[in-house]
């Protein structure tokens, strides 16, 4: 290694080089290799979710998560067009406003996956 270094950086260059990578090689490629790991799954994402439309579902049964509230729900949901799901909600906010009616925002899915839904505030719905 030390003699292609030597004939692309020049010998006293290629041997300062060559120390460092001998000594720090082993991390810095460690290094590069979990910043160019953590930037493919960032840039890649999953998916494009574009909003369709807010729509409002009848809930079926809250169940709260480890039997309490504020660790958050899990929701049966009924929508307008019959089928029924099953959500999980974090956001106090939400949590505590699902009675009979609940804000469901509908997201075009990526995949295979035609809609994605996730719960939102109720103001949402009336706007």
């Amino acid at each position: 290694m030390l003699p292609v270094l030597a004939r692309i950086l020049g010998p006293h260059r290629a041997v300062s080089v060559y120390a460092f990578l001998k000594q720090w090689g082993l991390g810095v490629v460690f290094v590069l290799g979990l910043v160019a790991i953590l930037a493919g799954l960032f840039l890649r994402g999953d998916g494009q979710r574009d909003h369709i439309a807010y729509v409002e579902a009848e809930v079926l049964e809250v169940t709260p998560l480890n039997g309490n509230e504020d660790f958050g729900v899990l929701v049966d949901l009924r929508l307008p067009d019959g089928h029924t799901l099953q959500l999980t909600e974090t956001e106090g906010l939400i949590t505590r406003a699902l009675d009979g009616t609940a804000c469901v925002e509908k997201l075009k899915g990526a995949g295979d996956h035609p809609f994605r839904y996730r719960l939102r505030r109720e103001i949402r719905c009336r706007a």
